[in-house]
């Protein structure tokens, strides 16, 4: 029990970071999220993505920034 202990012990803490705001992806960012979340559409929407150049921020016709 005590050798156990030592082992779980000796693992390097590592600090949780939180995760990037939206409005702050790149495009890889997005192409990453799609394979993960949406793998079966991937396929079919990753080039699509890539070729408009899709990314977190996008300009409303206003002129104010805003999310995807």
């Amino acid at each position: 029990m005590v050798e156990e202990s030592n082992l779980n012990s000796n693992k390097p803490k590592t600090k949780a970071t939180r995760p990037k705001a939206v409005y702050l992806w790149t495009e890889a960012d997005v192409q990453k999220w799609l394979r993960r979340h949406c793998s079966d559409y991937y396929m079919l929407y990753g080039e699509l993505f890539h070729e408009h150049k899709i990314f977190g921020k996008r300009e409303h016709p206003n002129g104010r920034l805003g999310l995807l």
